[in-house]
């Protein structure tokens, strides 16, 4: 009998993140949507091709196979369209998995990658007869892009990982066989965190199949793993990756635990078949009696079984044979749910195993499991009474409360066989963190159309997150993420408030603000603050390490100036030096400080170029028959424009509203412009979270407030501004040069006009300023164009050819000849 008390033994190894593409759904979030609504992402339809004979017509493969974002990972053009679209869409998938888990790439160092791909038919197609052609002699880089060898080197390589790097290669069982062996890396310490996962892209059944002539292909077009009909299995395509942790790191790190690997264990049948490609009942049920073991529990602890299930008769009755082998003896009747995401998605090869354990993880998660689709007729083995095995068409509850014990099976032709138990975790309930009125909330990308891509993603997907999640999803963004030069960043005080920011964000032409470096920033202090004491008050009451520094100076300043006669003056200087200490403390560290009448002297004592007693000195001489006056001389006024004009600055007016701020908005050519800012922008401010934003957006600070100890939380990845990389099959030219040209580039020019101006389609025939294009629009386009493809454009270049036709042409023949020049140069 199980004991439901959760406790973290010394083998257990955590899933925290994962990361996935599947047809018809290019997130994990989105896939595990379709899978609890029962959907069947392959679509079949049965049909004729060309020649008038038997055609299955589906879904299987992700989308946009070929798109792939180069520049992101910093490779050329001419390497990205020479490698396997099923390496670069592997290593792209490692990324966003790896920051799902919490975890930006440069600052974890000990990971390992265990990954598996399938047959690449895109060398055998596209690159080999390019090479024959053109005579490109760059093999090595060639074998590098292409070989299964360097699947995982790569990622280890272009993402900095230390940990080993090992391809994974046992047929449909492969990436399963990666998970179970980066838990043997993990358990004796070769690396600290690992990555996990498989690939496979099918091209050569791209556009559907013949049912005619092979036996393993289902002749319906649908998987209908342990159905009595089934006719045979669909072969899809995919990618998945997980990230796996020592449990007790992971508690420890506070990261998301999404489920627990108890034990696994990894056989292969041998000659105990009856040919090579024959799956064995034996071989089967010694591996699963050997995973139980490993994990330490019985046949009858465990409550669902996600099977290999691929749909074929053969291979369907064999795995029931073994499942009855091992379990029928122990287990109560009906006791035991059992499933196959294949149906879902079809058989994704190397992938699959990967797609098996993402899927069960999500349900230990969520405590739901999805139904079981294409069930029709149930196979003969599980209409019997004392079956302990069921099937379920609807979603499947699993109990909050209780501990639930699953496992996983993978079987590869050929022979080698993988099984996994997992258990559920206790999910922890949110800390007691301190509510706060407002956060933070960062964005970043490298580009801004991958940044208007991730805020719209979000917008989608705030939706299934609670209340409470709030702090946590804050904590992720700022602190958990890599922060990239395109910023947004939004104040909210509640997840709906966020969400109606963003959706306003979408029709926002100035949505971003690209990060410039070398900004200086400059502390103005007024001569006269009217409103400073009254915002400083109710900041303190919210702001514990403000009022500490208040206090600690007033302290101070008592010993030199008794307290009972302080005047206006005194108490101005005091409030503005607490202030700019603890602004300082929060990251914003000034360049320059510059103040005017009594701000000139908090300038000066702030800068040591005077003493607290000299300061306090010339507080009493101004006290004396002195008026306020909050007038900014001529000459002061020069200096900053002189300042604004001539270096990139960030002016900070340290207190509320006062001269500065008046002469900023009487200055229409500052208007409009990020330069100049009050710190207490409101009358009575709780916190500056406000400022911290814009300054971090502009990239100003670097920054933002920490938030301690808390839990991370699963969210959106990095959207990637994925290009299409193909290599042609129709081109006849004699030429050398690579043929990258037009085909990407017009994916190109089509991706970026439609998300500059916010546009669907657009005819080619059509200038750009019939869509709204201006200037701004043109230097962006112009930009990104040089960035990705190392070009020279210029935006006179745009203008001299508005046509969208004629610009893409253009820019394809200068995309040649860069490619042209780098290829002699490597010759």
């Amino acid at each position: 009998m199980i004991n439901n008390e959760f406790t973290c033994g010394a083998l257990d190894i955590a899933i925290i993140g994962m990361s996935g593409y599947f047809v018809g759904a290019d997130s994990v979030s989105q896939w595990w949507k379709a899978l609890l609504s029962g959907k069947e992402l392959t679509q079949p339809k049965l049909g004729k091709n060309d020649n008038g004979e038997p055609w299955v017509n589906l879904h299987s493969m992700i989308a946009s196979p070929y798109d792939f974002d180069a520049a992101f990972f910093n490779i050329p053009p001419g390497e990205a369209i020479l490698m396997d679209p099923q390496h670069r869409v592997f290593l792209e998938c490692c990324y966003n998995a790896i920051e799902h888990a919490g975890y930006i790439p440069e600052q974890v160092k000990r990971v390992g990658v265990y990954a598996s791909t399938y047959a690449n038919s895109y060398l055998i197609d596209r690159v080999y007869p390019y090479l024959k052609k053109s005579q490109d002699n760059r093999y090595l880089q060639i074998q590098i892009g292409n070989e299964k060898d360097y699947l995982s080197s790569f990622v280890s390589y272009k993402l900095g990982f230390n940990g080993p790097a090992v391809n994974v290669q046992t047929a449909c069982s492969s990436s399963l066989m990666a998970a179970y062996l980066a838990c043997d890396g993990l358990l004796t310490f070769q690396t600290d965190m690992a990555l996990a996962g498989g690939v496979t892209l099918g091209f050569l059944q791209e556009n559907g199949y013949s049912p005619v002539g092979d036996n393993l292909m289902s002749q319906t077009g649908h998987c209908a793993a342990f159905n009595a009909d089934s006719t045979g299995t669909v072969y899809s395509s995919g990618v998945g990756v997980v990230v796996l942790k020592r449990l007790e790191d992971a508690l420890r790190d506070k990261d998301t635990i999404y489920t627990v690997i108890k034990g696994g264990a990894a056989n292969n049948d041998g000659s105990r078949r009856a040919g090579f490609v024959v799956p064995s009942v034996d071989g089967q049920a010694e591996v699963i009696k050997m995973a139980l073991n490993a994990a330490e529990v019985s046949p009858k602890d465990i409550s669902m079984i996600e099977t290999h299930g691929t749909g074929t008769p053969l291979g369907d009755e064999i795995e029931l044979e073994a499942l009855h082998k091992v379990f029928a003896p122990e287990c109560a009747p009906h006791s035991i749910q059992i499933c196959s995401v294949k149906a879902n998605i079809g058989h994704l090869g190397v992938a699959s195993g990967v797609a098996s354990l993402i899927k069960t993880s999500l349900s230990l998660y969520f405590k739901n499991i999805p139904p079981q689709i294409n069930l029709n007729c149930k196979h003969k083995k599980l209409l019997q009474p004392d079956t302990p095995f069921y099937i379920s068409e609807f979603i499947t509850p699993m109990s909050p409360e209780k501990k639930q014990i699953v496992a996983v099976s993978s079987f590869g032709l050929g022979g080698t066989n993988v099984h996994l138990i997992l258990q559920n975790w206790a999910i922890e309930k949110n800390e007691d963190i301190q509510r706060k009125d407002h956060y933070i909330f960062p964005f970043s990308a490298k580009s801004d159309s991958s940044l208007k891509r991730l805020l719209k993603v979000y917008c989608e997907v705030l939706v299934d997150y609670q209340e409470e999640d709030i702090a946590r999803i804050a904590y992720t963004l700022t602190e958990r993420r890599t922060h990239f030069s395109y910023r947004c960043a939004i104040v909210a005080q509640s997840l709906a408030q966020l969400r109606d920011k963003l959706m306003a964000k979408q029709n926002n032409t100035n949505l971003f603000t690209s990060f410039k470096e070398q900004r200086k920033i400059v502390f103005l202090f007024p001569g006269y603050d009217q409103a400073l004491e009254q915002s400083m008050t109710y900041l303190m009451m919210n702001q514990p390490s403000l009022k500490q520094h208040h206090d600690q100076f007033s302290a101070t300043v008592d010993l030199f100036w008794h307290r009972e006669t302080w005047t206006q003056s005194l108490n101005q200087f005091i409030y503005q030096v607490s202030l700019s200490e603890w602004l300082i403390e929060q990251g914003i560290k000034p360049n320059e400080i510059l103040g005017n009448k009594e701000g000139e002297i908090t300038a000066q004592f702030i800068l040591q170029a005077i003493t607290l007693e000299e300061a306090i000195l010339q507080l009493k001489n101004l006290s004396s028959n002195h008026q306020h006056s909050s007038l900014i001389d001529d000459g002061f006024r020069e200096i900053l424009f002189d300042m604004v004009f001539s270096q990139e600055v960030v002016m900070l007016e340290v207190g509320s509203f006062s001269e500065f701020g008046s002469l900023y908005h009487q200055n229409i050519d500052w208007l409009g412009q990020e330069l100049f800012f009050t710190v207490l922008s409101e009358p009575m401010p709780k916190d500056i979270y406000p400022l911290l934003a814009t300054l971090w957006q502009s990239g100003v600070i670097s920054t933002l407030p920490k938030w301690g100890t808390t839990r991370t939380i699963g969210l959106p990845s990095y959207q990637f501004d994925r290009i299409r990389y193909e290599i042609q099959t129709n081109g006849d030219s004699e030429n050398s040069t690579l043929p990258l040209s037009y085909a990407s580039v017009e994916d190109f020019v089509r991706k970026m006009w439609c998300t500059l101006l916010g546009i669907d389609n657009y005819s080619e025939e059509e200038t750009i300023f019939e869509y709204g294009a201006n200037s701004l629009y043109i230097i962006s386009f112009v930009n990104r164009c040089n960035h990705i493809y190392k070009t020279s454009l210029t935006a006179a270049d745009i203008y001299a050819k508005p046509c969208i036709k004629e610009h893409t042409a253009y820019i394809a023949e200068c995309v040649d000849a860069v490619l042209s020049f780098n290829e002699r140069e490597q010759k």
